[in-house]
């Protein structure tokens, strides 16, 4: 069995302990990044906190009220299905960027309130995205060379 040298350790590094490490950092972020925004959207439907905090977020924004009531926790439902999948990589990078201009925009209106907890949850939504967004990196990377080197 070959081994794998880490140029920056020097190290050899054993490629099933490299991949096993990469398929989780991916699983564990890409659930966190999942399970905030369904947490966030179930917060909206089901709790009247969620649905007030929605409708002052509208009011703030100008937007019609239906958008934070209904497309914004809808949209995140369906983008967290879209990156749980592993079918459509152009749909899932869309994704992405549709919860990142979430959470920002989320981050934004957060600080305006100047409310310490939700300033942190912003920030740890926005943490966990770059997180699995970028372990979703990797693993594309990965499989393009496996398939360039298995062609």
């Amino acid at each position: 069995m070959s081994k794998i040298v880490d140029l920056k350790s020097k190290k050899a590094v054993d490629p099933k302990k490299q991949n096993s490490k990469l398929k989780w950092s991916y699983r564990l972020s890409t659930i966190g990044l999942c399970g905030s925004l369904i947490f966030n959207s179930c917060r909206v439907f089901f709790t009247s906190a969620g649905w007030e905090s929605s409708l002052k977020m509208s009011d703030e924004l100008k937007v019609p009220d239906f958008l934070g009531l209904y497309a914004v926790p809808i949209g995140s439902i369906l983008a967290s299905i879209i990156i749980l999948s592993n079918k459509r990589q152009t749909l899932r990078t869309f994704a992405y960027a549709w919860t990142l201009f979430y959470f920002v925009l989320e981050l934004m209106l957060v600080i305006n309130v100047r409310h310490t907890v939700l300033i942190l949850w912003s920030i740890n939504n926005l943490l966990t995205w770059a997180g699995a967004y970028y372990w979703n990196l990797k693993r594309i990377a990965k499989n393009l060379s496996t398939k360039a080197n298995n062609a």
